[in-house]
């Protein structure tokens, strides 16, 4: 697993993996330069011009995922992209009172229809009888940007997410009301989150980096800010404590975090959760917090506070084709990965097979040893019958590697192997030969199963090609168990 935070300073990359236990394990902890104002400029003109921007590869958002596989490997990983807040087109929480009525709100805040989005729903409070749900937006030509440069460099971008979702969900704290702040040289915007109706947001470009310097009274900026979000704040939550801390994410904060302003509304710096492995000290585990995050959206991480009215979810914006798309693309990688393995193992059994047959075939039979078989042919008749069944157990041969290069020649391009099984185990010549491979097939369409075992059917070396079960797996994926028996040995 690999996330990338994309700010306007620079690039954040980590690369992660779970232990058997559940804890996320982080390998690699990285910055590089930024991406994040290519994006954003290219995809400001392409919005106002009607035009495509990103025709050529070096136009588009390939050189992120070129300096991504120069840092780390990412052919068997999936890729999670983080953007900052301001990036989305909006931001808000409303009153659920049916589908008709809460999608009429939502597009009456990004003033954009439907196909012009990619929206998240990921927070959905219902405190005392009322619901309200949060939705993220932000507009299609940024997504399909990352899509298509992921697409044309060949990695499995999994999930694109807000910050203030990420960060969120490193802290675990959803009991908690939280106001995010996060300050760039050109940009800023304030997320607040309240457990009993979800996340507004509004940028607040003031508080840049570079219009505060050309301010003398940064103090009364930032309170005058602060109060028109707490204003706003008690319009769309209705019931919410004041004056609630500001978690500050900004590079260098020595210089602001000394303002007069923060010296009540500063938040404590937090720390990871049990459930993170880093080598990183404490202090400095908040910066790293949204890249870290992002990965932990599909697990449930305890918290014993957490309101029982309080529904949590992934903020991912792909769309839903688009998940299952990169997770078929991940599991062809991992099947193919496996298979060369499998396939190196059986070429090693086979030569070890043949050297066993040879060194056994030449040795010679003393003439005492003759005489006994001589005998024990005259007089046993068990000893007989046991012979002849060894004799048949040798001349007979599962072909292992034969059925595995055919199952491959036969495979289509969307399905995938998650297990094979060659030989009869231990059953009668009979079963051996009606039920000589086991195969179980993956799909995300059962007609690419279903012609698959067509195609078998029709092979000269299976016969008695059955479809034992098909089920659908949490992913939503097809799952079909494959009976093969032997036909004619090519």
């Amino acid at each position: 697993m690999i996330s990338l935070y994309l700010q306007p300073d620079k690039t954040q990359i980590v690369k992660a993996r779970f232990k058997k236990d559940h804890t996320l394990y982080v390998t690699h902890a990285t910055e590089i330069q930024p991406y994040y104002n290519d994006l954003n400029s290219k995809i400001s003109k392409s919005i106002n011009s009607g035009e495509d921007l990103f025709q050529d590869e070096s136009d588009g958002m390939a050189p992120l995922f070129q300096e991504l596989k120069r840092i780390v490997p990412t052919q068997y990983e999936e890729v999670y992209i983080v953007l900052p807040d301001t990036l989305f087109r909006s931001i808000n929480c409303g009153d659920f009172l049916s589908e008709e009525e809460y999608m009429k709100f939502v597009q009456s805040k990004t003033g954009k229809k439907d196909d012009e989005v990619y929206y998240s729903f990921p927070i959905i409070s219902s405190p005392g009888g009322q619901k309200k749900k949060t939705f993220y937006a932000i507009n299609r030509e940024i997504v399909n940007a990352l899509t298509d440069a992921a697409q044309m460099e060949n990695i499995s971008l999994t999930s694109i997410e807000p910050a203030s979702m990420a960060y969120l969900r490193s802290a675990g704290k959803w009991e908690k009301e939280y106001n995010l702040l996060q300050i760039f040289d050109d940009d800023a915007s304030i997320v607040s989150y309240s457990p009993i109706a979800g996340i507004f947001s509004f940028n607040v470009p003031d508080l840049a980096k570079k219009n505060l310097e050309k301010i003398e009274d940064v103090n009364q900026v930032f309170k005058a800010t602060f109060s028109l979000n707490d204003f706003t704040a008690e319009q769309i939550f209705t019931s919410i404590n004041t004056n609630v801390p500001f978690t500050v994410l900004v590079d260098e904060p020595d210089s602001l975090l000394s303002l007069e302003v923060f010296q009540d509304r500063l938040a404590e710096p937090e720390r990871l959760p049990a459930c993170v492995d880093i080598d990183l000290a404490e202090n400095h585990q908040q910066e790293w917090f949204i890249p870290v995050g992002t990965l932990l959206q599909n697990i449930e991480i305890e918290n014993e506070f957490m309101p029982s009215y309080l529904n949590i979810y992934a903020a991912n914006v792909l769309p839903e084709q688009t998940q299952l798309n990169a997770k078929f693309r991940q599991w062809k990688h991992m099947t193919k990965k496996y298979s060369r393995l499998l396939i190196v193992l059986l070429a090693i059994v086979a030569v070890v097979e043949t050297a066993g047959i040879i060194y056994f075939s030449t040795i010679a039979i003393s003439p005492q040893l003759q005489s006994d078989y001589d005998a024990a042919q005259k007089n046993t008749k068990d000893v007989d019958e046991e012979i002849k069944l060894l004799a048949a157990a040798k001349k007979e041969h599962e072909y292992p590697v034969e059925a595995f290069k055919e199952l491959l020649s036969n495979r289509p391009d969307a399905c995938g192997f998650s297990s094979i099984s060659v030989g009869n185990n231990g059953t009668s010549t009979q079963d051996s030969a009606e039920k000589w491979v086991h195969l179980t097939a993956v799909a995300s369409d059962p007609l690419v199963l279903q012609n698959f075992a067509s195609t078998l059917s029709a092979d000269e070396m299976f016969s008695h090609v059955t479809m034992n079960k098909m089920d659908t797996d949490p992913s939503g994926f097809k799952i079909a168990d494959l009976t093969l028996g032997k036909g004619k040995i090519k």
